[in-house]
């Protein structure tokens, strides 16, 4: 190895150009080659030159540096790291830079918040402002319920429908902005369209959104100035900001939009307004995004004046029209992924009452493009009617999904549609929140969430974006008592659902175990640890004895929508059992040594309770009131480690016996789904968990896409409600660490765990790369008969360690060059 060269790809928070951090940020970078230990400098750049605020001395091997100094607002830091393989140290790395923001109230300059009055839907709040030699110009900008800012016309940023939402009366999120390219010298022009959003939300639901406490009309909340003289704002919220209403006359994600161009433009006053109850922080997840434009594949008139467009898929979009019609018609839009018996679009859902996705547009100008730009649908198809003249139709797909780091691709292309379908699931369900599904609710499904958290690290950078839900929405939305809501964010005291409910409740526990795992975020597990110790001590309240008879259970299993029909004893006490084993490790991570072995010793209790209650003398796990078999019960014992030793091989055999007889059907919701392949594959029968992933008939993922599914179900039924719901895609976990072989090992990526499983097949091949915290990875393999050759390769400093029954007989470690800054080990190995 070449110790002269320097560490690359440095991340200040996750990001690699960050600006607007409120707090003091991880530091993390990829190692040159094999790293024993590091050096790093971090300075602050103002204008007298750079200031040196942080050194380290030398640090044992880690490529992740947690900076524990108290930073200074608006300021721009620079930074760099040195590493050595233990003889000379290699060269320092560029300086890489971020910024901080607005770490209190005060920093914000005298900046107001601000409303339009009257108060109203979807008001353009506006000022004007002088530049002059402006070097590193920042807006930092907060908009209740969605802020869509312009400056000088040009829109401020990618995302739409920004700020996301959370906890409002504890966590309220601002952006900030680098405008280098849109302010000019002299007069420029700063102007904000304020929807409703969930924070302004006055559609009735089951949800309370619109009685929530934090509720209130849109408002304002702004500063804009000079990095280099933060001293001086340019432009900052006050009462003598001008107010205009928009055509927008109403918008909720539920219903849609109602846009009026018959009236005529009406100007307000600006006022000051109450701020909310929330602690302002910056966020760093991503924002929704438009992604690309959708084609219309077919178009009909299927009635006098009504218009049907086909976009041949299910998507979340934001939807764009135009008419040729001169009489300025009043259009009426429905959105949605079905159509009733007469060819209409229909979109309804018992928690929302009325039609959903239903937009008026009154007096719609010939020729003139209306976006529908405050509110996302789900859908497939767009209807028209009003007019009998041309209409045009364009569709945005829109995301909040982050930066794709994953791809998998096998020699069987019904697995190869599955991943794409689920993929392109996954996109539409990740919007500013992780919602179940764009179409009906648009929640923040814990349950679905904690299932999908390891499926999203796979295949996009998450860490952001997971730790902005959990600690924005998740941890404040716990009520007093320890319990947790199905939702989060929520308005406090909606739990719509049976309390507790483990497996929903899970996301406390999963989401850090998936931060940890992939991204070394210790820091989250910390600021976690609080919020699962309540919960824990309410279980333990309740349910002294370890059993816990309350929860949702395995959700949606094949014929039933909803709950399914066993008792949510063995699923509700399986989870108590696997938080009480991750608080164990997180708390031993983090020097609890104590508190840890306490609550392994609280694991054992309902580890022993778990198996006096449930075990049969027919050879599985039942809770008494079933003395059924149900599938999700057994593969939950297997997973988490409840099985006893004694039992195990019984209900393994149990469970293929029972899959076969079904035509090698699995029979599991959402819960058992995540773990009945992985639980197969840990069995050493993955002939099975291959068969089931491949079956083309009733209940499967290939059931759907064989019957014209382009994104997953919401039921395994052809017939189920949502046609475009992400909780049955934890099937893609999977693909990536049993198919093609590869997860994360000890300190988030730092080793590379290499177990390929494979099926019955004669001839096989399966390849996925991974963009992780310590450097790309990549793995292939390929079986021929009754061996399997394949390779790994990683960053030189990654160790790679190869399954435990793997039948190893031949094994190969060389280290190559991959360019300028980095050096690769290629791991090569044979299994017969």
């Amino acid at each position: 190895m070449n110790s002269s060269r320097s560490p690359r790809n440095l991340r200040a928070e996750y990001l690699v150009s960050p600006i607007g951090l409120d707090t003091a940020p991880v530091l993390s970078w990829e190692p040159a080659g094999r790293q024993a230990a590091y050096r790093l400098e971090c300075d602050a750049v103002r204008d007298g030159g750079p200031s040196t605020v942080f050194a380290t001395a030398e640090v044992s091997s880690s490529s992740v540096h947690r900076l524990e100094v108290p930073l200074a607002p608006l300021t721009r830091y620079r930074w760099r790291v040195r590493t050595t393989p233990g003889a000379r140290w290699g060269e320092w790395s560029p300086w890489a830079t971020f910024e901080t923001a607005l770490l209190h109230d005060s920093d914000w300059r005298g900046a107001q918040w601000i409303q339009s009055v009257p108060a109203g839907p979807a008001p353009v709040l506006s000022a004007r402002f002088s530049a002059r030699g402006m070097s590193r110009p920042r807006l930092y900008l907060c908009g209740l319920g969605i802020a869509n800012a312009r400056l000088n016309g040009e829109p401020v940023g990618p995302g739409v429908l920004d700020p996301p939402p959370s906890a409002f009366d504890d966590t309220v999120w601002y952006r900030a902005f680098d405008v280098s390219d849109l302010v000019t010298d002299g007069e420029n022009a700063l102007s904000v369209l304020l929807g409703r959003g969930f924070y302004a939300m006055t559609t009735p639901t089951a949800f309370n959104w619109h009685i929530a406490p934090w509720r209130a009309e849109p408002k304002l909340r702004a500063l804009l100035l000079d990095l280099d003289r933060p001293a001086e704002p340019l432009l900052r919220t006050t009462s003598q900001w001008t107010a205009t209403l928009s055509p927008v006359v109403d918008d909720s994600f539920y219903t849609g939009e109602i846009h009026n161009f018959a009236a005529a433009p009406a100007t307000g006053t600006v006022r000051l307004a109450a701020p909310p109850a929330g602690t302002l922080r910056s966020c760093r997840q991503p924002p929704v995004t438009r992604r690309e434009r959708i084609n219309v594949v077919a178009r009909h008139r299927t009635a006098a004046g009504r218009q049907r467009f086909d976009l041949a898929r299910n998507v979340a979009g934001m939807v764009t029209v135009r008419t040729e019609d001169t009489g300025r018609p009043a259009l009426l839009l429905k959105l949605g992924e079905k159509l009733g018996p007469d060819g209409a679009v229909a979109a309804a859902d018992g928690a929302i009452p009325g039609e959903l996705q239903r937009s008026e547009l009154i007096g719609v100008p010939a020729g003139q493009p209306v976006s529908l730009g405050l509110t996302y649908a789900g859908l497939r198809y767009v209807e028209v009617t009003g007019t009998r003249r041309q209409v045009t139709v364009d569709v945005d797909r829109v995301s909040a999904a982050p930066e794709s780091t994953g791809q998998f691709h096998c020699g069987d292309d019904r697995l190869n549609a599955v991943h794409d379908a689920t993929r392109r699931t996954l996109e539409n369900c990740l919007q500013a929140i992780p919602v179940d599904t764009p179409l009906y609710e648009k929640q923040g499904y814990t349950g679905d969430a904690q299932l999908l958290a390891e499926t999203y690290a796979y295949n996009y950078w998450m860490p952001n974006y997971l730790a902005s839900w959990l600690t924005g929405s998740v941890l404040p939305s716990q009520a007093a008592d320890g319990s947790m809501p199905g939702i989060a964010p929520t308005p406090p005291g909606n739990w719509i659902f049976d309390v507790p409910s483990p497996a929903w409740d899970a996301a406390l526990f999963e989401v850090p175990s998936t931060l940890l795992r992939h991204y070394r975020d210790d820091r989250t597990v910390r600021r976690a640890l609080p919020s699962l110790r309540r919960y824990l001590a309410y279980l333990e309240r309740h349910f002294p004895a370890g059993i816990i008879t309350k929860g949702l259970g395995d959700w949606n299993p094949p014929g039933f929508t909803g709950g399914p029909p066993e008792q949510p004893a063995i699923v509700s006490t399986a989870y108590y059992f696997r938080f009480l084993t991750l608080m164990s490790a997180f708390l031993r991570g983090s020097g609890e040594v104590r508190e840890a072995t306490s609550c392994a010793a609280r694991a054992q209790l309902v580890h022993d309770a778990f198996n006096s209650a449930f075990w049969s003398d027919d050879g599985f796990y039942t809770a008494p009131a079933d003395a059924q078999y149900r599938e999700t019960d057994n593969v939950l014992a297997l997973a988490f480690g409840l099985a006893s030793p004694a039992h195990r091989d019984q209900v393994i055999a149990q469970l293929v016996n029972r899959i076969r007889a079904r035509g090698t059907h699995l029979d599991t919701g959402i819960v058992g789904t995540r773990f009945l392949l992985p639980v197969l594959c840990r069995a050493n029968r993955a002939d099975v968990a291959f068969d089931i992933a491949r079956g083309e008939t009733y209940p499967g993922w290939r059931y759907w896409l064989s019957n014209g599914a382009t994104t997953l179900y919401e039921n395994w039924e052809l017939d189920g409600r949502s046609h475009n719901h992400a909780m049955f895609g934890t099937v893609d976990e999977w693909f990536y660490r049993d198919v093609a072989g590869v997860s994360p090992g000890a300190d988030g990526w730092a080793t590379v765990n290499v177990g390929p499983r494979f099926p019955a097949d004669h001839r096989f091949r399966c390849e996925a790369s991974l963009q992780t915290l310590a450097g790309p990875v990549h793995a292939e393999w390929e079986k021929a008969g009754g061996t399997v050759r394949g390779r790994v390769v990683t960053s030189s400093n990654v160790p790679v360690l190869v399954r435990d029954d793997a039948r190893l007989s031949t094994v190969t470690r060389r280290t190559r060059p991959a360019g300028a800054y980095r050096a690769e080990q290629v791991f090569e190995f044979e299994i017969s």
